[in-house]
């Protein structure tokens, strides 16, 4: 018997159907944590979201350049 029989990346659905859906379920909870902490970090008042009055700024300097 391998250590690494319950390895849950292994190749092809040889495990059965139960075990097919966790392999997708494993993965989906992965992706969903990535999707979280991205929100955090990037979302609305994320750590690493710019201010948007910079942009608001520059546009009114452009529309003022352009009078």
């Amino acid at each position: 018997m391998s250590k690494w029989r319950f390895w849950p990346f292994g190749p092809g659905y040889e495990g059965g159907f139960w075990y097919a859906l966790s392999k997708f379920a494993l993965i989906a909870v992965f992706l969903l944590i990535i999707v979280v902490y991205l929100r955090i970090l990037f979302g609305p008042r994320g750590i690493f979201r710019e201010e948007p009055e910079r942009y608001v700024q520059r546009d009114k300097k452009k529309s003022r350049k352009n009078k």
